[in-house]
């Protein structure tokens, strides 16, 4: 399997590479199993990138915010994403 599932967090390696998956495999698989239209079961396969490093990011650094400012913050906003697009299977990097 692999995603961040109950972590409630961002999958940090290698503790936790059983939730890490290869992007390139993952889109290989996709591609052999998908229709015509590139969706599986009427799901869209998008891969996105977000920073790792910051939660708000500003050339102000007053106003700019670390991730580790909030735990857990962009773990649970990727979640929700994916929950508010159901038309989509979401893989993040």
């Amino acid at each position: 399997p692999g995603g961040s599932g109950g972590l409630g967090r961002l999958p940090r390696w290698p503790d936790d590479s059983s939730h890490v998956l290869d992007a390139e495999e993952c889109l290989s698989c996709w591609l052999e199993r998908c229709d015509a239209d590139g969706k599986i079961n009427g799901k869209a396969f998008k891969l996105a990138f977000f920073s790792h490093s910051w939660e708000t990011h500003s050339v102000d650094m007053a106003k700019a915010k670390p991730e580790s400012a909030t735990p857990g913050y962009k773990a649970k906003a990727l979640a929700a994403r994916s929950r508010e697009h159901p038309e989509c299977v979401y893989y993040y990097f």
